[in-house]
């Protein structure tokens, strides 16, 4: 209808997806949460000026006292000048240009890209080579999209079967149902290894490598939203980087922990 821009509405639908994961997921992230948040808030404002954009006025004796606060008169109302003044009020102070949210992304991919590199070189070194980080990265991502407990359910109703009937193995029958369980285990892992060699990753070592080259070419963009469209999907792979790193570390730290009870006897 000719209201908003596609610009603008691409800006729209990117931040509110970040909106989404602050509301629904509770992440926030620190470095571009306010100024995405004042971009969003600037872009509804120009949208709300825009739709009172048609000439229409209205006048009489009614209660509008608030519209005083912005120097407006209170018993005639053209929409236009009040929907801008009243906009331009709001947003006054807020720095959205393209020159701040390049800091802002800049700012942020270079901390992350930081925090990833700290990681691989010190907590967990030996993925600082790139082939072992993919190979991990993507066994990852695998698990992620296809649950383990799901491959495993036939192998887990029989565990839980056989641990729920307090089974002894010196019964020979219960001794025959372990080696059920032992077989079942064998063709879930045979199954899950062969889909793992033919799954196809997304999230590889290369992400790294692109956010370094968008970084190189940030001060080439002249358009928010084609900023914020790269940006999104660079970052939308960094989360996911990020949430398997962090499943590597507490995987490792309980690996320490195991062999820390097993010196002590535990």
């Amino acid at each position: 209808m000719g209201i908003i821009k596609s610009d603008d509405a691409a800006i729209f639908r990117i931040i509110h997806s970040y909106r989404n994961s602050i509301y629904h997921r509770d992440y926030h992230n620190p470095i571009t949460v306010n100024k995405f948040a004042e971009l969003y808030f600037v872009v509804a404002a120009n949208l709300f000026r825009k739709i009172y954009d048609n000439g229409t006025s209205i006048g009489g004796k009614f209660k509008a006292d608030w519209l005083e606060k912005y120097g407006l008169r209170s018993d005639f109302i053209i929409f236009k000048e009040a929907s801008k003044k009243i906009a331009g009020d709001l947003v006054n102070g807020f720095d959205v240009s393209l020159s701040a949210i390049k800091d802002t992304i800049s700012e942020d991919i270079i901390f992350r890209l930081g925090e990833i590199k700290f990681i691989r070189e010190g907590e967990l070194s030996w993925l600082k080579n790139d082939v072992i980080f993919d190979i991990h990265l993507k066994v990852a991502e695998y698990f992620d999209k296809n649950p383990y407990f799901k491959s495993s359910q036939d192998y887990n109703n029989l565990l839980y079967e056989f641990f729920r009937h307090n089974y002894s193995l010196e019964d020979t029958a219960a001794q025959q149902k372990w080696m059920k369980i032992k077989l079942e285990e064998k063709k879930r892992d045979h199954k899950i290894g062969k889909a793992l060699r033919a799954f196809k990753p997304t999230i590889k070592s290369k992400i790294l490598k692109d956010a370094i080259e968008f970084l190189k070419k940030v001060d080439s963009y002249n358009r928010i939203d084609k900023l914020l469209e790269r940006y999104n999907f660079i970052d939308r792979n960094f989360l996911k980087m990020e949430l398997y790193l962090n499943q590597f570390s507490m995987e490792f730290e309980r690996e320490v922990q195991l062999q820390i009870d097993i010196a002590r006897g535990k």
